[in-house]
């Protein structure tokens, strides 16, 4: 077997490392695929059509099917190998996954096509606790028409079945506005610390970059189009309420236009008060609020935050700072990922541990888990190389030996033992 010159260079790169052949593999995959396509269609249909909730949203969940399958098939056509590798570092540990696809194919194209940049993609992010952080860079005329390879398809085949889905297309052609006028951004889930069910779980914050009118344009007829659209997939026209409101408030001399989500019930369908209490734990008893904003070039949003944390964002957004990238903790780690790529993520593992046992602590679940502070976070990055895209994560030795020192600590106290104990690898 001869190996892809990307595939040869990645293996020598890595202490442990596994090579797929595609040659060999699309060989086998692709008639299985073409022989059991209709089986598997059918077999959608007829799972989906169990559930009489559900069973209005069985063409839907069949052209999203179809063009999975579509994927899938492009997929092996156009790959030529994919590797796994891991390099064990005095440091930490890298993860390595390659796919390395025919040049001028689909899916080569695609890739080539992508944008990256070896500068910092944190910008507008403020200092403070995160579950996760990242940042990303896009060609928009590239990425507009990934979109719509993937989506048309499916809309194609809904508008065919019926004219009443016709806003279907009016919907995803908005989604592919805001696609076609961005550049990419940075976002980051903060930490919640509020009481379950008083506050939103899901804060998040961050900046998109582009033609910020242009996109803002687009998310309000996105939040117009929204009742139809969910309708013409099947779903029961009042369980979703959107209300957008043009601007609803001004934060730090930025005004923001809001989209208000709220979950009304099937009274018919018993699971349905369990999903509506969900999501009130997950977003509040308000529901999801959106925020956005336009300051220049810049769309600002956050969903779940105060205007206090919202405030923080548009601080550091008009002086387009990025202060969590000059932290030394992630300078460390991304100095481990790959210098120029198209997204780059961070993610404080330490505070996700923290922030899930003071949530138990709630329920009565009381675990005694301390961690030392500032621990170095996961970091993941995206990049490319011609037509082969790789995927990269680091994991630092230092939190993997606080996390295990933390655990074993936490286990002796539970299980009525005293002191704590060390751990490493």
């Amino acid at each position: 077997m001869k190996l892809t010159s990307a595939g040869e260079k990645e293996l020598s790169a890595r202490d442990l490392g596994v090579y797929a052949n595609f040659t060999a593999i699309r060989a086998i995959l692709q008639p299985k695929l073409k022989e059991n396509r209709q089986k598997i269609l059918d077999d959608v249909d007829r799972n989906m059509g169990k559930n009489p909730q559900a069973e209005k949203m069985v063409p839907f969940f069949h052209a999203l099917a179809n063009q999975g399958l579509n994927v899938a098939d492009s997929f092996l056509r156009d790959a030529q190998a994919a590797t796994f590798g891991i390099t064990i570092g005095d440091e930490g540990l890298n993860y390595s996954v390659m796919a390395d696809f025919t040049p001028g194919s689909y899916c080569g194209q695609t890739v080539q096509a992508m944008k990256t940049s070896d500068d910092v993609m944190l910008n507008g992010l403020p200092a403070g606790k995160y579950l996760f952080f990242g940042g990303w860079v896009q060609d928009p005329e590239a990425s507009a028409k990934l979109i719509g390879d993937l989506i048309d398809p499916v809309v194609k085949e809904l508008v065919a079945q019926s004219p009443d889905n016709a806003s279907l297309a009016d919907y995803f052609a908005q989604i592919k506005t805001v696609f076609s006028n961005l550049k990419g951004g940075s976002f980051g889930l903060f930490a919640p610390t509020g009481a379950l069910g008083q506050e939103s779980l899901i804060q998040e914050g961050g900046v998109l970059n582009g033609n910020a009118t242009a996109i803002m344009s687009a998310q309000q007829k996105i939040g117009e189009l929204a009742p139809q659209a969910f309708k013409a997939i099947g779903m029961p026209a009042d369980t979703f309420k959107f209300t957008y409101t043009p601007k609803a408030k001004t934060i730090n001399g930025v005004t923001f236009d809001s989209i208000v989500t709220n979950v009304t019930p099937d009274p018919n369908n018993p699971a349905a008060a369990q999903q509506e209490q969900m999501v009130k734990l997950m977003y509040g008893p308000n529901g999801m609020t959106q925020l956005i904003g336009a300051n220049g070039d810049h769309l600002l949003f956050g969903v779940g935050l105060s205007d206090a944390q919202l405030s923080t964002v548009i601080d550091v957004a008009k002086t387009n700072d990025a202060p969590l990238a000059a932290l030394e903790q992630v300078k460390k780690v991304a100095g481990q990922l790959p210098a120029k790529h198209a997204f780059e993520g961070f993610c404080p593992l330490d505070q996700v541990v923290t922030t899930g046992l003071t949530y138990a602590k709630q329920f009565g679940f009381a675990v005694p888990v301390q961690l030392p502070a500032d621990l170095p976070p996961i970091g993941v990055a995206v990049s490319t190389d011609s037509a082969t895209i790789h995927y990269d994560a680091y994991v630092p030795t230092a939190l993997i030996q606080s996390l295990v020192a933390a655990g074993m600590q936490a286990a002796m106290q539970m299980n009525g033992g005293g002191g704590g104990g060390g751990g490493g690898m």
